[in-house]
Order: C-alpha cells, then sequence, then structure tokens
C-alpha cells in the first residue's frame, strides 16, 4: 500500500545515540520496513555476517564508539564483498563530509535531522528501480495546526520539527520526554572526558548533541553545541570551557520543562484504570521477552511495550525495575535487560 511505501524491505540501522535509534526505528517502520538496529561499526558488521537474508540497505551513522561508520563500510566493501546500499547518516553537511562518505563506499547521504519523507525517498531510490521523489512519498500524518503547540520561547521550532517527523505526535512527545535526560548524560560523559583531557571525546558528544537538539526544534541549544564542538575540534582554547559545558547543561535543564509541555499539549497522558496486577501473564512476558533478548530479536521491544501495557498504574512497586529494563532496551544492552527481567521474576513469582 502507498501508506507504506517500504512494505517489504529490510533495513538495518548503525546508529549509537537511543534517541537516534527512536527517530530512524519508528520513521521506517511506519512506511513498512522491517528494521534491525545495531549500536556501532562492530554490531553492523556482525548482524551483516549472520542475516539469513541479505539487507535491502543500511543506514549508517559516522561518529560511533568502537568502530566508526567510514571503518565499518570499508570492511563491508573491501573485507566482506558486500554491495548492499549504505546511506550515511550524519549531522555534518559539507561537501567535504559527503565526499568523505562516497570515498569509504558509502552510496548516497542524508544529513541530520532526519526528514521522514526524504529518508524515505532516499532508501526508495537506492531499493527500488524507479526513482521516487521527496514529493512523491505520502505523508503518514499531517502536522497539527500552531494553534495547538504551546507558546515557544525564543530557539525553538518545534513546528518544523514536526514536519521532519510527518507530523508524528506519538513520536515527538516521546522523543521530547526524553531530551533532557539523554542530552545531560551527553553533557556529564563530555565533562569527564575534558577532566582526561580527551577533546576529541568532547567534541564527540557535542556532535551527537547536537544532532538530537536539531532533530527536536531545539535551534538555540543545537547552535551552542555546534559552536562547543569546533571548540573542541581546534586546538586547546584559553576560555574556560569547563564553564561552558555548566553553561549548556543549565540550558538543557531550563528547557526540559518546555519539551515537557508540548509534549502533554501533542500527547496528553491518558487515564488508564486502575486494575489488579495479572502475575502470571507478566511473568508469562517476561519469558518471551527474555527469549528475544537471548536471540537479540528486535521484536523485544514489541513485547516490551505489551508487558507496558499489562502492568499499567497498577505496579508502582515495579516502577525502578521497569525504568531500568527501559532504559536498558534503549541502549540496546540487552545483557543488562536479561538481568533486570531476573529480578522481575524474583518480584513477581510467588
Amino acid at each position: 500500500p502507498t501508506e507504506q511505501p517500504l512494505a517489504g524491505l529490510r533495513l538495518l540501522v548503525v546508529e549509537d545515540t537511543p534517541l537516534n535509534q527512536q527517530v530512524a526505528r519508528e520513521l521506517l517502520s511506519h512506511a513498512g520496513a522491517e528494521i534491525e538496529v545495531a549500536s556501532d561499526g562492530e554490531q553492523g558488521i556482525a548482524c551483516v555476517r549472520r542475516a539469513s537474508l541479505p539487507y535491502d540497505a543500511i543506514l549508517m551513522d559516522i561518529q560511533m564508539p568502537k568502530m566508526d561508520g567510514y571503518t565499518a563500510t570499508r570492511v563491508l566493501r573491501q573485507e566482506m564483498q558486500i554491495a548492499t546500499p549504505i546511506i550515511a547518516m550524519t549531522a555534518n553537511a559539507l561537501p567535504a563530509d559527503r565526499e568523505a562518505c562516497l570515498a569509504a563506499g558509502m552510496s548516497d547521504h542524508i544529513g541530520k535531522p532526519i526528514n521522514a519523507r526524504e529518508l524515505t525517498a532516499l532508501v526508495l531510490r537506492h531499493c527500488r528501480p524507479a526513482p521516487i521523489a521527496p514529493a512523491a512519498v505520502p505523508v503518514a500524518a499531517a502536522a497539527p495546526p500552531a494553534a495547538q503547540l504551546p507558546p515557544q520561547p525564543e530557539g525553538f521550532d518545534f513546528a518544523a520539527a514536526l514536519a521532519r517527523l510527518s507530523g508524528n505526535c506519538a513520536l515527538f512527545a516521546s522523543l521530547a520526554r526524553r531530551f533532557g535526560k539523554d542530552c545531560a548524560a551527553l553533557v556529564e560523559a563530555a565533562q569527564i572526558a575534558l577532566q582526561h583531557g580527551d577533546r576529541a571525546a568532547v567534541a564527540r558528544e557535542m556532535h551527537t548533541l547536537k544532532g538530537l537538539a536539531a532533530t527536536l526544534g531545539a535551534t538555540a541549544l543545537a547552535r551552542q553545541a555546534a559552536e562547543l564542538e569546533a571548540t573542541f575540534k581546534a586546538p586547546r582554547s584559553t576560555s574556560n570551557e569547563a564553564a561552558a559545558l555548566a553553561q549548556l547543561a543549565s540550558g538543557i535543564a531550563a528547557s526540559d520543562a518546555t519539551f515537557r509541555a508540548v509534549a502533554d499539549a501533542l500527547d496528553p497522558a491518558q487515564p488508564v484504570p486502575s486494575l489488579p496486577l495479572n502475575k502470571q501473564r507478566l511473568l508469562e512476558c517476561l519469558a518471551e521477552l527474555d527469549a528475544l533478548l537471548l536471540e537479540n530479536n528486535m521484536r523485544a521491544l514489541d513485547v516490551f511495550a505489551t508487558l507496558q501495557r499489562e502492568v499499567g498504574d497498577a505496579g508502582e512497586a515495579l516502577a525502578d525495575p521497569l525504568n531500568a529494563l527501559d532504559e536498558a532496551l534503549l541502549r540496546l544492552d540487552f545483557a543488562a535487560a536479561r538481568t533486570t527481567i531476573a529480578n522481575l521474576k524474583e518480584i513477581l513469582s510467588p
């Protein structure tokens, strides 16, 4: 169906940032594709090696820990002789960056923040015989009128961010609710790297933060992160870099209330009737989830969503381990997730 232009395609997303993973997974799944996610180049190569059927395309982030996108692409092309289209995803949009992607063996390039229609059209261009322009790709849902958006302070452009997500209010709200925590973790990692004198690592964290802020329309924060990325790529500055990072952290904390307000306006929380916990059903969900994690099967995310619905508001005592499980799954840390599942089983077992 035209509403799912990517139906039948198997795509591998290689991306280390959980929020970006969520964006790519939900946009591409909504367009009908079957998605697998890898957190770095090494994991991406492992996914390609063990795939029973070849992927139709690989979406590859550039800056990742362990193995970056350039190195992973060279391994896939030169050592493994993989001809699958590889599309670079990066916040660097300069011509030199595109040339570096092509030189590494990538097939094409898309800049962040990701635009849903452009991404879908690009995948179709490489996976379908007939070329399709972005304008020909159907929009999943129209963006809501500006009147539905709460007043936004200067330095935010939520309407543009929603348009890039094809008006998917639920996805935007989900990303907005986790933005503060994700970005605070990036700044904390940057501060630790600065204490160890690792300026390149600080620049990488700022690069990631720049992309996250741009994705959600936090234009001022994106500019601030871009300036800090440039600062830490350059030789040591005479400015107080620790103070600059602290100022960025303050800006992120201050933006959290703004993001939560727009999330609540676009996707209000629905009251869930409080029902007694069906412990047997929860144990069955946990067993299924554990088995899928053992196989590194991404269907585990769907089973976890079912588990959350089963718990509803009746599982206050389970809130902490469920939050820990949620965070482990978002990091694709399946070992930590299985440990948490074992703890939950102990709590629920008679």
